[in-house]
């Protein structure tokens, strides 16, 4: 009684002519897929290792590369406001200007922020704080976090704006000529 059940489930299927072959794109998005689980799973392993050694670096690893995303998509929007409203349709000397103010403003920025959370500025009331705040671990830890964390998504920023003040210098007349000439920006 099994086998015929089985036969007459069998008849009931229809026939598949031929095996579907994945195209290009299906193959590269299951890689993609596959590859991104991988990563999500090791570092699922690394913050849950017995170590806390390992614990740390890992979500040190972790905080840095989400840093790093968070600071691109800063600075491209921040960019791509200024190109909108200042550099729509301006002439190459004064894309360069711009874009060299707009790196000066982030390292000022920066330099700024990283003295007021440090309370580094000096005035009378600051220094009463800043005396505190030395004396109390607890205060100096949160400080010292407050100052990582805005100096290395402001110091990333600020690195993107040298990039696009840099580049747009290479990609001026004489520079884009040979691609020595595109080296000789380096020692400026």
């Amino acid at each position: 009684i099994i086998v015929m059940r089985a036969a007459w489930a069998l008849a009931l299927v229809p026939v598949v002519a031929a095996e579907e072959v994945a195209s290009d794109v299906a193959v590269a998005i299951a890689a993609t897929l596959i590859g991104s689980v991988t990563i999500v799973m090791m570092l699922y392993y690394l913050v849950n290792w017995p170590d806390p050694d390992i614990r740390r670096y890992s979500y040190e690893v972790i905080s840095s590369t989400v840093s790093i995303f968070c600071a691109v998509l800063l600075f491209q929007t921040c960019n791509s406001l200024v190109e909108s409203h200042v550099l729509q349709g301006s002439s190459m000397p004064f894309i360069i200007v711009v874009n060299f103010l707009h790196q000066i403003f982030w390292y000022t920025f920066t330099q700024i922020l990283l003295a007021l959370v440090s309370c580094s500025i000096p005035s009378s009331a600051n220094e009463h704080k800043r005396a505190e705040m030395i004396e109390d671990e607890e205060t100096m830890e949160e400080v010292e976090i407050g100052m990582k964390c805005w100096g290395v998504l402001l110091a990333h920023m600020t690195g993107f704006a040298a990039i696009n003040s840099w580049g747009t210098i290479q990609q001026t007349t004489w520079f884009r000529q040979h691609p020595l000439n595109a080296v000789a920006v380096v020692p400026l």
